[in-house]
Parts: C-alpha cells; structure tokens; sequence
C-alpha cells in the first residue's frame, strides 16, 4: 500500500466515522477507531497478511455502516 493511498484511507475512515457516529452502534464505531488505529500506526513498506487483514477489517466495517446508514435512510422514508 502506498504511504499516499494510506492516508487516504485514514482520512475517509475518519470522515465516515465523524459524519455518522451518532447512527452508529458503539461497537461499530469501536471497530472503526480500532482500523483506524492500526491504519495510522502501520509501516507504509508492510506487506502480506498484516496488511491485508486490516484492510479485510476496514472493507467489513465500512459495509457495516453503509448497511446501517441505508437502512435508518429506508426508514425515514
């Protein structure tokens, strides 16, 4: 992962995370700052399955929240 493309990735976590912390479940924002730490904390040279398992985790939490913030928008409806 290019250092660039890490701090993207930290940057639009963060912004997810600030915009709709208040629809979210405390464990789902818990999850988030935990990928967020991690993102933050990790080597830009790291490679192979340290990587890619946090990557793994950021993708499910984000499908997480796109989950919930989809269906409380359904609701309002």
């Amino acid at each position: 992962m290019q250092y660039n493309s890490l701090e993207s990735s930290v940057r639009t976590l963060k912004k997810l995370r600030d915009a709709h912390h208040g629809q979210l479940d405390v464990s789902v924002v818990a999850e988030l700052d935990s990928v967020i730490g991690e993102l933050e904390r990790i080597d830009a040279q790291v490679k192979g399955p340290q990587l890619e398992s946090i990557g793994l985790r950021a993708l499910q939490v984000i499908a997480v929240v796109l989950n919930l913030i989809s269906n409380i928008k359904d609701l309002i409806k």
